[in-house]
């Protein structure tokens, strides 16, 4: 078993992968949200509760109420765990200098992403822990007007990620999209100040998307507890690559290694091949 400690305080013991487990992976995860496998599997080799952290658990936790930041961690951590020898992550990754540039597949070591690695835990913000435990309402500004909500879920996560998935239907439309924002929001707004809750959902429908957006950055900044999903990439040549962490289903698996070489090797060429392409257009070193 390994200890893994997770933004908001939680900590748990986890067991490796079993092959049991497969079931828990394979069966349906195609029609199932990432969150949605990851509960179900975290959820199996979680062994021991060692501290709940803000939540209400003893014995058991329950993935689906606890932050999204939590189970991504989580999902990392027994990405390693099962894993040890080589824990590596395929990234799409691209340079900021060069934003026409089509991204390059890149892999990262998923041993080197925590404990003072390159992901960054975000911890509770102060309070936050007492308003979840308490089932306390959290606050927000959206210009003058104040908004008391609740904390993301991992439940909320998975009803949005079903949500993102139906928008990639080629007949979705401008109303579909802003329909599913609409219904991110709702889920978890409890009051808007000077609005009767009869008419919130018709004052969510009239934010613009800037408004949204904004609401929506300051109601998770009011939380805290999650993880930076962005990594930096710093190539042999001195190139310095952004990538973001994909939480899909394969982050969950161990994953045959190819041939040691062969893809890095392949990096390196494409990678020369850009370095030189650009450089005799421009006369500069990129």
């Amino acid at each position: 078993m390994t200890e893994v400690s997770l933004p908001s305080g939680l900590r748990v013991d986890l067991r490796p992968l079993t092959l049991a487990d497969d079931a828990v992976v394979f069966d349906g995860s195609d029609e199932r949200t990432f969150p949605e496998v990851a509960v179900g599997l975290i959820g199996a080799a979680t062994e021991r509760v060692l501290d709940p952290g803000p939540y209400p658990f003893e014995d058991r936790v329950d993935w689906n109420k606890v932050l999204p930041g939590d189970l991504r961690a989580a999902a990392l951590a027994f990405r390693r765990l099962n894993d040890p020898d080589g824990a590596m992550l395929a990234v799409d990754a691209v340079d900021p200098s060069r934003p026409t540039d089509p991204p390059i597949e890149w892999d990262i070591d998923i041993r080197m992403m925590s404990d003072g690695g390159d992901i960054i835990d975000y911890p509770l913000e102060d309070g936050a822990a007492e308003r979840i435990r308490g089932g306390t309402p959290f606050e927000a500004k959206l210009g003058d007007r104040l908004v008391q909500f609740r904390h993301m879920t991992v439940e909320d996560w998975a009803a949005n990620e079903r949500g993102a998935g139906a928008l990639d239907d080629s007949k979705a439309t401008a109303e579909d999209k802003a329909r599913v924002r609409h219904d991110q929001l709702y889920r978890r707004i409890i009051a808007v100040e000077g609005v009767d809750r009869m008419d919130v959902r018709s004052w969510i429908r009239k934010l613009t998307w800037a408004e949204a957006t904004e609401l929506e950055t300051a109601m998770n900044d009011a939380v805290g507890g999650g993880i930076d999903q962005a990594v930096d990439i710093t190539t042999d040549g001195g190139r310095t690559l952004t990538g973001v962490i994909p939480f899909t289903v394969l982050l969950l698996m161990r994953i045959p290694k190819a041939p040691k070489g062969r893809r890095e090797k392949r990096k390196a060429e494409i990678l020369a091949a850009r370095e030189s392409a650009n450089s005799g257009g421009s006369g500069e070193d990129g």
